[in-house]
C-alpha cells in the first residue's frame, strides 16, 4: 500500500520532468532551424530576443546607487515559440 502512494505521488512529478524535457528538446531544435530574428511556418512562430542580464542587487553596497549596469548580469539569448493561428 505505501507502494502504490509514493508511485501514485511521484509519478505525475516524473511525466512532468519527461515533458519539460522534450518540450525544450523541441524548443531547441526549433530554435537551431531559425536564422533571422523572427521565423514562422507549420503554423509555428519562433521569434528570437536578447535580454540584458539581471541585477544582482545583494552586490550593490548602497541601494542609492544611480548607475547600476556595473552589476547587472551576462546578456542572454531567449526564444519564445507561439502557435499560428489560421
Amino acid at each position: 500500500m505505501i507502494h502504490i502512494e509514493v508511485w501514485a505521488i511521484r509519478r505525475p512529478i516524473c511525466v512532468k520532468d519527461e515533458l519539460s524535457a522534450k518540450f525544450e528538446g523541441s524548443k531547441a531544435r526549433q530554435v537551431g532551424l531559425t536564422s533571422h530574428v523572427k521565423e514562422q511556418g507549420a503554423g509555428v512562430s519562433v521569434t528570437r530576443l536578447w535580454k540584458r542580464g539581471n541585477i544582482d542587487y545583494k552586490k550593490i553596497p548602497e541601494l542609492k546607487v544611480l548607475e547600476l549596469d556595473q552589476y547587472r548580469g551576462s546578456p542572454r539569448e531567449e526564444a519564445r515559440i507561439t502557435t499560428i493561428a489560421g
